[in-house]
């Protein structure tokens, strides 16, 4: 799936299955994302790129939404790259963890 096609998804009416699916798909991407630095850290896995994602509690799933739509909306020629690169870049440049 590319960004586009996400943007499509995650662009539909709150109560379609449209909207659900992106729901569910940016849900897992966050899971994935550290379940992926949680293994590299552990030394259980290939090293974790982008980093680790620094995201508050408060931050609702609604946000993390919004803020890949004006990701998307901003970036136009990364639209047709994977979903799954542009999600992670989109919420690298939102939340990355300064140490």
């Amino acid at each position: 799936m590319t960004g586009l096609e996400l943007m499509g998804f995650c662009s539909a009416a709150e109560v379609t299955a449209r909207a659900g699916f992106c729901r569910g798909y940016v849900r897992g991407m966050l899971e994935g994302m550290s379940a992926h630095h949680a293994q590299n850290i552990t030394g259980h896995g290939a090293p974790a790129a982008p980093g680790p994602l620094c995201i508050t509690e408060q931050t609702s799933l609604s946000d993390i939404i919004k803020i890949l739509m004006t990701y998307l909306a901003a970036h136009p020629a990364e639209r047709s790259g994977p979903a799954t690169s542009v999600f992670a870049t989109a919420m690298q440049a939102k939340f990355p963890c300064v140490q």
